[in-house]
């Protein structure tokens, strides 16, 4: 009711020779907003209301239709004024439009010239097309806000062109800011590629493939995270070949504020969702001895070095099924392209709730600690059912704040339900 006794008031004191000032427009969009949805809120209550609650809910409405009303009149005072300074309004319409038509051209690059830029220039390059977009927009914006001149008259088919002019703007800045975008994109996901692969490499020279936290002492050397210049020189290390700004374009998409031991685990870590029926084999060969089927929806723990082209089209990997442990060899895509697992996070476990860590996962196991509410597990293994339908899981605690492995504070089975 404010909101528009005031919007009342400005609009008899808008000038006559200049469009409704933005302040006015965003403030009449907002409240306007506003009232459609609590008239909507008021009304779904007042189907169960009764007795005082209904006639209260009922003298709101009221209230809030009158308010309406307040910001329709406002509504039509302004689309008066821009009607009457149409001429005016499309010339500066035009400007816009011109402007934006400059700032394109000077942002466009061919294909080849958007290749030979690095990250920097690319993103350099997404702000200026970005920026030579708003004036298009804008003054696409303020056509939509006015009423179109006769569609047969000179100023209604000047009007048509200059809104068809705005849309193909906008639709080829666009176009432009996504093309250089999926540029960037593309060196983002090479540079991570490279530095994973990198580092798996280090790993598995170390014999610490599957040991994120042992991965993560050696590389921080006893820091908290490890520093960019660090990381480089790691890298370097591995694949003298990797140049340090792709090193450091790497990090910054691994861990944009900072590389903690969770966030190696989270980075090196490769688990899959099973989607349709697999199997566990003994070997890389198809046909080699089962171990056991995996059920849709289980995870798979993929193992470093373990992967496999059996045929034409046909990949395996090597694996750890999550629920029990038991590693072994499954396809992963047939040789007709249909694939039978997805990629998925690396599962840990919040505490909602007190709960007790044990050694095993007998429900009588000793007991090695107390864990807290907030407290953060690894899962390492489960869950496996036991007696009455038990879920229970294998985990290692992890400090919540860094991610670093907890080993000292407890590693162990626990109920989940």
């Amino acid at each position: 009711e404010a909101g528009a006794e005031r919007l009342v008031v400005a609009a008899r004191a808008w000038s006559r020779d200049q469009k409704p000032p933005r302040e006015d427009d965003e403030s009449l969009t907002h409240l306007q907003s506003l009232a459609r949805s609590t008239v909507q809120q008021v009304t779904s209550r007042t189907g169960s209301a009764r007795g005082f609650e209904l006639s209260e809910l009922k003298a709101s409405l009221s209230r809030l239709h009158r308010a309406q009303d307040k910001f329709a009149k406002v509504n039509a005072a302004a689309a008066d004024l821009r009607q009457s300074l149409a001429p005016q309004i499309m010339k500066e319409a035009a400007g816009m439009a011109q402007e934006a038509e400059d700032r394109m051209n000077a942002a466009t690059m061919s294909s080849a010239d958007l290749a030979k830029l690095n990250a920097a220039e690319l993103e350099a390059l997404s702000k200026r097309a970005e920026e030579a977009l708003q004036p298009a927009l804008q003054a696409q914006g303020e056509l939509a806000d006015m009423r179109p001149p006769a569609s047969s008259s000179k100023a209604g088919q000047e009007f048509s062109r200059l809104q068809a002019r705005c849309k193909a703007l906008v639709q080829r800045g666009k176009s432009a800011g996504a093309t250089i975008l999926d540029r960037l994109e593309g060196l983002k996901v090479d540079a991570v590629q490279h530095a994973l692969s990198a580092l798996k490499q280090l790993a598995a020279e170390k014999g610490k493939a599957n040991d994120s936290n042992a991965m993560f002492a050696d590389i921080a050397q006893g820091k908290e995270t490890i520093s960019e210049e660090r990381f480089c020189e790691v890298l370097a290390s591995v694949d003298s070949g990797l140049p340090a700004e792709q090193a450091r374009l790497a990090l910054q998409c691994i861990a944009p504020h900072g590389l903690t031991s969770l966030g190696l685990v989270f980075a090196l870590a490769d688990f899959r969702r099973v989607v349709r029926d697999i199997s566990l084999t003994s070997s890389d060969e198809v046909k080699s001895e089962k171990i056991r089927r995996v059920a849709p929806g289980e995870l798979l723990d993929v193992l470093d070095g373990g992967q496999s082209s059996a045929g034409a089209g046909l990949q395996r990997l090597q694996c750890r099924a999550v629920r029990d442990g038991i590693s072994g060899w499954a396809t992963i895509q047939n040789s007709a392209g249909l694939t039978y697992v997805e990629k998925a996070e690396k599962p840990f476990l919040w505490c909602a709730e007190e709960v007790v860590l044990q050694q095993g996962c007998e429900a009588d196991s000793p007991t090695i600690r107390q864990l807290s509410v907030g407290e953060v597990l690894e899962v390492l293994e489960g869950p496996r059912e036991g007696q009455s339908a038990n879920l229970r899981v294998h985990g290692r605690l992890r400090d919540a704040r860094t991610g670093a492995s907890a080993t000292s504070m407890g590693e162990g089975w626990l109920q989940v339900r």
